[in-house]
């Protein structure tokens, strides 16, 4: 259970899952969700005329792959969802969504006391692939006074489809010292095909005694 001081966001899941070992070094995962949030939807919540309902659900399903052979370390993964959402407010409902996620990822790791470390990640964030938001407009007042409302709907469908590259580098420089590289390249961040690439490079030293 999720919350904090400014809102009355809430969220919950559970999850069942069955993992085979198909081979020595390679394993398959797969498992079922249900997402429940109140006032919020993915982790993300609204206020006034545009706040959420108190029964917002999304079903999970997903799958990944393990694998391990003379040195290297593979997996993939990949979830999917769907569900629906009440509005409260000039909201009325999110209807007809579908999300998924993946990730594909390889290391590979030496031997001996300085081994040198690579490592590749691809990984795309969940994204909202179809959705349609229904609103209740007010478009006039009739004589008696009454509200004249009509019902007008979009797609929250982003523009584009978000792209985490990231390379990892790491080696023993002594029996007690570390270091580790990662360079990070982001395609379309927040799924908007108009944003800019974002990089990001980082080094990190560790040292034990």
């Amino acid at each position: 259970m999720a919350g904090d001081a400014t809102s009355d966001y809430q969220a919950q899941r559970s999850d069942v899952g069955l993992a085979w070992q198909i081979a020595p070094g390679l394993s398959i995962d797969s498992y079922v969700g249900q997402l429940t949030e109140q006032q919020g939807l993915l982790g993300a919540n609204g206020n006034g005329a545009l706040g959420l309902g108190e029964d917002n659900q999304m079903r999970f399903t997903g799958v990944s792959l393990q694998a391990q052979m003379d040195g290297f370390r593979g997996f993939a993964e990949f979830e999917q969802g769907q569900g629906s959402a009440s509005g409260s407010g000039l909201l009325t409902s999110v209807n007809g969504m579908r999300a998924q996620q993946m990730a594909l990822g390889l290391q590979w790791q030496g031997e001996g006391e300085r081994a040198e470390r690579w490592a590749l990640t691809l990984r795309q964030p969940l994204r909202i692939d179809s959705a349609t938001a229904s609103f209740d407009v007010p478009v006039g007042r009739r004589l008696d006074g009454s509200v004249v409302r009509e019902t007008r709907s979009v797609s929250l469908e982003p523009s584009g489809r978000q792209l985490d590259i990231e390379l990892g580098y790491g080696f023993s420089a002594s029996e007690r010292s570390q270091w580790q590289f990662n360079l990070l390249h982001t395609r379309e961040p927040g799924h908007d095909a108009d944003a800019p690439s974002d990089s990001a490079a980082m080094v990190n030293y560790t040292y034990a005694w």
